[in-house]
């Protein structure tokens, strides 16, 4: 497997922003991925594990260690009642076969972003449903190469959570997915209607992240609402924008630098709790 330095990592996000990778490398085996880890530990480089780059912002200039790219991990396999699918799978390229295949429980995914790991790991939600729904099991490999299994119940799962947060140190290498069945023509009228309310809401329209904060919905505060009523709505920072369409997105117009996504999340924060006493919680992840 080939080590490189000084890669670009804007394209590799949906924001299209931030600096290059240290070292890079993209894995197309677990074996492979294995010794990527391997050699990191034995060089004490940071290891920094990326998807599809949807929920992520890179800082501008040198980030510092090993970005893994798991965008090659993608195979696809049935064992017994389980589906086990890569992690570096796209969503949609998961969307596409589930419409072939008349395989129902994602319809609601339409048209999100990133990889089928990434939405694991933050149990990406849309439409009132979640990914924890349907994963069942996940195999995991820890910084030091170890491989197991984790059990749905054993990753606490919970809104925008779930326990991989709580261990950087762990890959998640392959998703179980518990999926139903339905006519092929019912998941890709259900799907292509969520991609298309996505596109009618003007998701594609700027590079972005996706939702900027989480919603709290133990006191029904809709980050999005909170962030339109103190009227941050349009406002900017360098290239950066509180999205006119959706005040929950943070924009990239065109030139945004991280510098700018960063000072402008911060002013969000600021004002939305100077004016209302509310403490957003990013959703977004930073990686300097």
């Amino acid at each position: 497997m080939t080590i490189q330095s000084h890669i670009p990592l804007a394209p590799l996000t949906t924001f299209r922003i931030g600096g290059e990778a240290e070292f890079f490398c993209e894995p197309r085996s677990v074996e492979e991925l294995r010794e990527g880890l391997l050699l990191a530990q034995e060089k004490g480089w940071r290891v920094i594990i990326l998807g599809g780059g949807s929920n992520i912002l890179f800082a501008d200039g040198l980030i510092q260690g090993l970005v893994v790219s798991m965008r090659a991990l993608k195979g696809l396999r049935e064992e017994s009642d389980i589906l086990w699918v890569g992690a570096g799978m796209s969503m949609d390229e998961l969307n596409s076969w589930a419409e072939k295949e008349g395989r129902s429980g994602l319809e609601w995914s339409g048209g999100l972003p990133g990889t089928v790991g990434g939405a694991t790991y933050m149990n990406a939600r849309a439409y009132q449903h979640e990914m924890s729904e349907v994963v069942k099991a996940v195999r995991v490999m820890d910084f030091s190469g170890r491989e197991f299994l984790l059990q749905r119940e054993e990753i606490h799962y919970r809104y925008k959570y779930s326990v991989f947060m709580d261990h950087e140190d762990w890959v998640i290498v392959e998703v179980g997915l518990g999926l139903g069945f339905a006519s092929p023509e019912e998941v890709r009228t259900k799907t292509e209607a969520c991609r298309k309310d996505r596109e009618e809401k003007g998701q594609y329209l700027y590079p972005s992240a996706g939702c900027a904060f989480k919603n709290d919905y133990s006191r029904n505060l809709p980050a999005g609402k909170v962030i339109d009523e103190v009227g941050l709505k349009g406002f900017r920072i360098g290239g950066a924008e509180v999205y006119q369409r959706h005040a929950n997105f943070i924009v990239n117009t065109g030139k945004a630098t991280a510098d700018d996504v960063l000072r402008l999340l911060e002013k969000v924060e600021e004002e939305v709790y100077k004016k209302t006493g509310v403490r957003l919680e990013r959703e977004v992840r930073v990686i300097k």
